[in-house]
């Protein structure tokens, strides 16, 4: 289950797992109200932002209200997730997913500060796009050279109706969508894809250096989400 074809640790079903216990935690607590008066749980929201809870860009990417919101999430997860990791390493996948879903959380910072309100996002669907985008940019990359990555109709349609869908939920966050899709187009342009005959010095530099970083980001969030449920220490800010 976590261990991918190639002997890798498999980050679709670390990511599918940790979104489904996040959800499970939140349903036991009973969180309920406005969305400003549950920041504490994770949920993005610009105000909280600017006043220092800087971690909401990731864990936010994590938490779910409704079944139906983690049940698209997820299938969609794992339908572009298994198609990634036939073409990159799924320490790429892992990396996509974090950087996205904080330049998502971007994103929608900036739409807020443009209109002048206090927007509250949550969800995985801004990771999920940039997903997407890797597919989509290292398609683009490749053809410019000569090489296309191998999809098939079959396997891409799926993909391309579950991300739909999600785009035209009621109360989407359409401005996350398109900038997690963006930052996965230029990861996919960036990184080079496991179709190679040989992996380059560079790229494995970078993906080493992304993965700890991102890695860093993902511990040290959650580790002052945690910090605050047991101290309010943000509360302060």
């Amino acid at each position: 289950m976590f261990r991918t074809d190639r002997g890798e640790f498999n980050w679709i079903s670390f990511l599918l797992l940790f979104n489904i216990v996040i959800f499970s935690i939140y349903l036991l607590l009973g969180a309920s109200g406005p969305l400003d008066e549950v920041n504490i749980y994770g949920i993005f929201n610009a105000a909280a932002v600017k006043e220092g809870y800087f971690w909401l860009f990731l864990t936010s990417n994590f938490l779910h209200f409704e079944a139906w919101h983690i049940f698209f999430n997820m299938m969609a997860l794992f339908q572009i997730g298994n198609l990634i990791q036939e073409f990159y390493s799924s320490k790429k996948l892992f990396i996509t997913y974090i950087v996205s879903g904080i330049i998502s959380g971007i994103g929608t910072l900036i739409y807020a500060n443009a209109l002048n309100e206090n927007i509250a996002s949550l969800g995985a669907s801004g990771a999920v796009f940039g997903l997407l985008g890797l597919l989509i940019g290292g398609t683009l990359k490749t053809n410019r050279y000569g090489t296309s990555l191998p999809f098939s109709t079959e396997s891409f349609i799926p993909t391309l109706v579950l991300a739909v869908l999600i785009a035209f939920m009621p109360n989407v966050n359409w401005v996350a969508h398109i900038f997690g899709l963006i930052a996965g187009i230029l990861l996919g342009f960036l990184f080079e894809n496991n179709m190679l005959a040989k992996t380059s010095q560079r790229d494995l530099k970078l993906e080493s250096f992304m993965y700890i970083f991102t890695i860093g980001i993902f511990v040290i969030s959650y580790g002052l989400l945690i910090a605050n449920l047991l101290t309010g220490f943000a509360e302060k800010l």
